[in-house]
């Protein structure tokens, strides 16, 4: 303990006393600043971008180290169902609100779900839409380039190598 530091604690009795003040002064406040941190990232967290996985991996870490730092203290087993429920409804609206607006239709679907699911179902039908998508886009360049080389036209021939590259390039 630095000198300056020791003032703060030299009036107690105990060590016990002096333990439970340094714990009080350093660790209840980081703890709560740091929960706090963690929700308001959760919150504002956006894809921006980013693949459904490396988002959803990134949520999911924030949401672990949550339950780390403020563990449940509910004894009745009922209670603690039910606060679990309500929390993980809470975290698919969180990971709904942060994807991108490609996602409208299926989110809007996974909104209208009686029960609502759990947020591994949801992140498993974002993930299967983004693979549906993903499959489109690739299938909508193939065309399209198979369209360009069969026109077999001396304009579009440097467009028709440029697209079938970057198909290859998809693959």
């Amino acid at each position: 303990m630095q000198p300056n530091q020791i003032k703060r604690f030299i009036r107690y009795d105990t060590a016990k006393q002096v333990w439970a003040a340094i714990k009080q002064t350093y660790s209840y406040g980081a703890d709560e600043a740091k929960i706090y941190d963690l929700h308001i990232r959760s919150f504002t967290m956006k894809q921006d971008g980013a693949s459904v996985a490396k988002y959803y991996s990134k949520l999911t870490e924030i949401f672990q180290k949550l339950d780390q730092l403020s563990p449940s203290t509910m004894e009745h087993p009922k209670d603690i169902k039910t606060r679990r429920k309500e929390v993980d409804c809470l975290r698919v609206y969180i990971f709904l609100a942060g994807l991108d607006n490609n996602f409208d239709q299926i989110r809007g679907e996974i909104l209208r779900m009686e029960p609502k699911p759990e947020l591994e179902a949801a992140y498993a039908h974002i993930k299967r839409e983004s693979n549906r998508q993903g499959t489109m886009f690739e299938a909508g360049v193939t065309s399209e380039a198979t369209t360009l080389a069969a026109s077999g036209s001396k304009q579009s021939r440097p467009t028709t190598t440029v697209l079938i590259l970057l198909v290859t390039g998809l693959q």
